[in-house]
């Protein structure tokens, strides 16, 4: 006699969070961007540490965030054109290409006693214009990793990865730095982008190209991406300066050098890793609205213990606020915007997202350290904590934005069928 039909057992058990995870092609291209960041952070705090060693202004280390932030505002729309209408494998292989080179010269003029500050700003602005190009192209193709269902998950997970990368890199970064030097750490960050264009060359199947004429787009025209991006540019405004003045933080407040800067951009990667699980769940539960205000007053009173960090504990735990408030508000803000989008204007709306939160970047470190020349580390702290709470409590008496997708794409075929390596 048939033994009984027994009731088929759950496909998964992950949380919300991490169930992008079971789409083999998401977890390759995500471990590949992991390896990528971790020499973006070492390159970071190579950059920052050196314009600190050598000048010392608190107006000049944030221009470093600054000049990375910039080409993300003008060229952001030309990189959403090219999300759209070209073959993105190719167009990432070519960036990455480029920012190896950018970075390797970097490494050669350190080790040779040639990087002054002004060349290290003009490189620096280099290094950003290939990452402007980079983020639509990038982020465009998550939903085509995973179901529309699994693209908040998935946004966070790669935010959490870059985080992770955070935690370590910085770490890393400041031992190289101490141990072998600046061009050391610069020839890593080269070597971190060469791995990344071998592997997406080998991971993600090339894309159909659109047509050269894009699906025509309005983007300030669309009430939810007025939402989104004007969220996207004033908390990124409010709260860069809490990532931005932080070898300040590390310099005058803790009295540390380079291995309490690292120390510090690891706590705020911490910080941003132990929330990313939770943010695609929370938010869903929460809404929008009431999501980034969390976020913005967590951030807030992070940036508030900084002001007054007695101790470097007291300074780790305050990052790691920052990281966490961080993480959850960015990740949650660009993952609706993908889910908004139709697979035909994705990367322009991308892009248009991409330029109000690097404009908000690039004002809020260059007032947070303009703030802090003029009025004092404690001051700018306090000031932008407040704008945060500020925001927290206008964004709650607003219209909540719906963050259900716009359209139902399938994922593209798992790297088994393309041949991925296991």
């Amino acid at each position: 006699m048939p033994a009984p039909n027994r009731p088929e057992p759950p496909r998964h058990r992950l949380p919300v969070g991490l169930r992008p995870l079971r789409h083999s092609r998401f977890r390759w291209l995500w471990a590949v961007g992991v390896v990528s960041f971790f020499g973006t952070w070492i390159h970071n705090v190579a950059a920052r540490w050196t314009v600190a060693s050598q000048d010392g202004s608190p107006f000049l280390v944030t221009v470093v965030d600054a000049l990375q932030a910039l080409p993300i505002v003008l060229l952001s729309v030309t990189a959403g054109k090219l999300a759209d209408t070209r073959d993105r494998r190719k167009v990432l292989v070519a960036i990455n290409l480029g920012l190896m080179v950018v970075s390797g010269t970097l490494g050669v003029l350190a080790a040779v006693g040639h990087l002054r500050i002004p060349v290290l700003f003009l490189l620096t602005a280099l290094l950003g214009a290939f990452v402007a190009l980079d983020n639509p192209v990038w982020q465009s193709t998550v939903p085509r990793q995973v179901p529309d269902a699994d693209v908040h998950g998935a946004v966070a997970l790669v935010s959490t990865g870059y985080n992770a990368a955070r935690t370590l890199g910085p770490t890393i970064g400041a031992w190289l730095l101490v141990s072998a030097g600046a061009p050391t750490a610069f020839f890593v960050d080269a070597a971190s982008f060469a791995v990344m264009a071998a592997l997406v060359w080998r991971l993600l199947p090339p894309s159909k190209p659109g047509t050269k004429v894009a699906e025509p787009v309005k983007p300030l025209r669309l009430p939810v991406m007025r939402k989104l991006y004007g969220t996207a540019f004033l908390f990124s405004l409010f709260a860069m300066p809490a990532m931005s003045l932080l070898p300040i933080a590390a310099r005058d407040s803790l009295h540390g050098g380079a291995l309490a800067f690292g120390g510090l951009l690891s706590a705020f990667g911490l910080g941003a890793i132990l929330a990313g699980p939770f943010v695609a769940g929370l938010a869903a539960k929460t809404g929008y609205n009431r999501f980034i205000a969390l976020c913005s007053v967590t951030a807030a009173g992070g940036m508030a213990l900084l002001a007054f960090a007695p101790h470097v504990v007291v300074a780790l735990v305050a990052a790691a606020l920052c990281g966490a408030g961080w993480l959850g508000a960015i990740s949650i803000t660009n993952s609706t915007v993908n889910t908004r989008s139709t697979a035909g204007t994705r990367g322009r709306l991308l892009a248009v997202y991409f330029i109000f939160a690097f404009a908000g970047q690039f004002g809020g470190s260059l007032l947070g350290g303009l703030a802090a020349q003029v009025a004092g580390l404690t001051v700018a702290f306090l000031t932008f904590a407040a704008l945060l709470l500020v925001l927290a409590a206008g964004i709650t008496r607003t219209g909540d934005v719906p963050m259900s997708p716009a359209e139902q794409s399938p994922p593209e075929p798992s790297p088994a069928e393309q041949e991925a390596p296991r």
